[in-house]
């Protein structure tokens, strides 16, 4: 279903966003809660703002079905509005996830989650309105979340976001717990019990952050730095988030980095001071007791670094370009101790999401003089593996599926000369390490490769195997939506919650030298017709392993797997990016999972890759 419908209505004509008044507790009649108001069409104090309590006990589609979010039974507030030439648009500014209901006066109810484009801010743009009285709502999005104060604005001009009732997290605030440390401390890691959560956003004065904690941190840290990492974990039976308050002033912010649903930071030159830390929950609810641990070894104490100074588990390689046994392959035991993502954790990973299981030493070192042709890296065996390589500069890539199948493969198409560290994993832990082989080649993935200078022109043109499956079809009707969107669009990012996956293979029927992964139904699951200049970013949100593959108005497809956050897919469009998107979103495995569709003007969110 799409999340967030309103746009701009005129009324009396948007018969499908304007529902008549279903029969429950909530009375547009009664009396308003906290405030009234009477305008005339003109009004000087533009806008007329209202302070008032959000939410309430009742499911707010009692008064319509497209309304989502808790209310009162009594109206928040009640305008009287003589109309004339102009629009009327409502909104309200709260540091909750806030929503609006409006009984207008023929009797037909409007509602909105975040229409008013500013976070999670609802916005009602009526067109012509009528004159009357306007019983108005404002709700909470999500139950239990008490009664936040907010501000209600009405409007001629705009959506407005101003909120004196705004609260932000304070580092100066005393915590709950706190230590002095100084580099090298005994008893690493250090842990420090907590009551993760609250009704404060994390996210509330600019800081970047996700999640609900106290206004006050959980912990302070006054910290001697020294040589030596410094690493931040929260554990929890949880989602839980981590905001961390420098001592240069700054925020650090992490959902899922040290695994297990818990965040994890890690800092690689820490500097002396203070560190405010707060252990939050990533959505809505009660507090949950959870613990913060500060180590220099690594997330929760735990050493998962790598270290490439050892010497290969399998030996060193030294190949220059042309070399004539290609592929050149290599009998590995793939795995290992360490988890890929926490090893790589504040280090440069330039291309790809580090997962997988890998050993602290490199499966293989390459010794590379490059020549005119891409390297090809990759590997193969009867388990799900991974691949993570060391580059000549010092940067980390890593991959999953993008070779055959399951199987990794990276390509470095201006390979530069040098030292290439090539470590293996397994995609899910194993107790003991397990048979594959690694291939290195000029020519393509695997044994052979899927590249033959006999039947194609350029190294670019790769000859991926597809999966036996009905083609993609882009003609058909999309499954969850179509929509259109122009340049400035609110509400932005614009959400849309679905079903992930199907039973056709992406890869079937589409023409890229891209590797689409995933499994999707044989309809667009959305078709979007964008007009505006760009850029856009289209990405997933959810818990499942997802994927996207786009036809983009030139008739090209863009695919990915991981991009996103964690598992989630995400694609950045560049500018001039005007017409029509076929966006399919697949799932990995091809089990069906929930997730949301994000479209928005910009770059991918913060922790994408």
């Amino acid at each position: 279903m799409v999340r967030n419908c309103l746009g701009t209505l005129a009324a009396g004509t948007a018969l499908s966003l304007v529902f008549a008044a279903a029969a429950g507790a909530q009375s547009a009649d009664l009396p308003p809660a906290q405030g009234s108001a009477e305008l005339r069409a003109g009004f000087a104090d533009d806008p007329h703002s209202i302070g008032v309590r959000a939410g309430g006990p009742f499911d707010a589609q009692a008064l319509a079905g497209s309304c989502y979010g808790y209310i009162n039974e009594a109206p928040n507030a009640v305008l009287q509005y003589q109309a004339g030439d102009y629009d009327l648009l409502l909104s309200a500014a709260s540091d909750e996830d806030t929503m609006l209901a409006v009984s207008a006066p023929d009797g037909s109810v409007i509602c909105d989650d975040d229409g008013a484009g500013e976070g999670f801010n609802p916005g009602i743009h009526i067109e012509d309105p009528q004159s009357g009285r306007y019983a108005i709502w404002v709700g909470t999005y999500g139950a239990g979340v008490g009664l936040p104060p907010a501000m209600l604005h009405i409007s001629e001009t705009g959506f407005h976001s101003s909120n004196p009732y705004s609260r932000t997290i304070e580092p100066d605030m005393a915590p709950a717990e706190r230590d002095r440390l100084r580099a090298g401390f005994r008893n690493d890691p250090r842990r420090y019990e907590v009551s993760a959560g609250g009704n404060q956003s994390l996210a509330s004065g600019g800081t970047g952050c996700y999640g609900q904690d106290t206004q006050a941190p959980d912990v302070w840290i006054d910290y001697s730095a020294g040589d030596l990492p410094l690493f931040i974990t929260g554990e929890g039976d949880f989602d839980g988030v981590l905001a961390v308050h420098t001592p240069s002033g700054g925020y650090l912010c992490d959902d899922d980095s040290a695994g297990d649903l818990n965040p994890g930071i890690a800092i690689g030159e820490p500097e002396s001071g203070r560190y405010a830390i707060w252990y939050g929950t990533l959505g809505q609810g009660p507090a949950q007791p959870g613990t913060v641990l500060v180590s220099e070894i690594g997330f929760s104490g735990v050493d998962s670094s790598l270290d490439l100074s050892l010497p290969a588990r399998h030996g060193d390689v030294a190949l220059t370009g042309g070399f004539p046994e290609d592929p050149h392959t290599v009998a590995i035991q793939a795995g290992g101790a360490s988890a890929a993502n926490l090893a790589t954790a504040g280090q440069l990973v330039a291309g790809g999401y580090c997962t997988g299981y890998v050993t602290r030493e490199p499966a293989v070192e390459l010794d590379f003089t490059s020549g005119d042709l891409p390297l090809y890296i990759s590997a193969a065996g009867e388990q799900d593996l991974t691949l993570m390589v060391n580059t000549p500069d010092g940067a980390w890539f890593c991959d999953d599926d993008g070779s055959e199948g399951v199987n990794p493969g990276l390509v470095f198409e201006n390979a530069r000369p040098g030292i290439y560290d090539i470590y293996v994993g397994t995609y899910s832990q194993a107790d003991t390490l397990v048979p594959a082989e690694l291939f290195i080649s000029e020519l393509g993935f695997g044994a052979t490769g899927d590249y033959t200078p006999e039947t194609h022109d350029t190294y670019d043109e790769f000859d991926w195997q597809e999966e036996e499956g009905e083609p993609l079809d882009i003609s058909l009707d999309a499954v969850f939506a179509t929509i259109e969107l122009a340049e400035g669009f609110t509400p932005s990012p614009y959400v849309i919650d679905l079903q992930a996956g199907g039973e056709e293979p992406v890869s079937s029927g589409i023409e890229t030298d891209q590797y689409c992964a995933g499994y999707a139904t044989q309809a667009p699951s959305v078709e979007l017709a964008y007009s505006g200049s760009g850029p856009l970013a289209i990405y997933t949100e959810g818990d499942g392993d997802t994927t996207l593959a786009v036809n983009l108005p030139d008739g090209s497809w863009a695919c990915d797997d991981d991009g996103g956050r964690s598992l989630n897919a995400g694609l950045s469009i560049p500018g001039d990016a005007q017409g029509t998107y076929d966006i399919y979103v697949g799932s990995f495995g091809g089990d069906t999972v929930p997730t949301s569709l994000v479209i928005s003007e910009g770059g991918l969110p913060a922790g994408a890759y």
